[in-house]
């Protein structure tokens, strides 16, 4: 459902290119099945934000699991390698 904001009215529709409906002209209970709908979608659209930044956290936090791990291994097994002379 697509929702137009203007100063004069508030209109949705159901498709892209569909019939264009006031809000104004919807009954009590047809207003409030439309808040809830613009509520799921304003929900979902932030869960979707919040489901791609808790995305980019766990890569940045992968990144630096990798890097510890790497100066603990060299700190442990050590950057030079002793060389046996025979």
């Amino acid at each position: 459902m697509a929702k137009k904001e203007s100063k004069e009215e508030l209109t949705f529709t159901f498709d892209e290119n569909g019939k264009e409906y006031k809000v104004n002209d919807l009954n009590d209970e047809n207003k409030l099945l439309y808040n809830k709908v613009v509520l799921c979608n304003n929900q979902r659209r932030d869960l979707l934000n919040q489901i791609g930044n808790l995305n980019f956290e766990v890569e940045k936090l992968e990144l630096l699991s990798q890097h510890y791990s790497n100066l603990l291994k060299n700190a442990v097994e050590g950057d030079d390698k002793e060389i046996e002379v025979v």
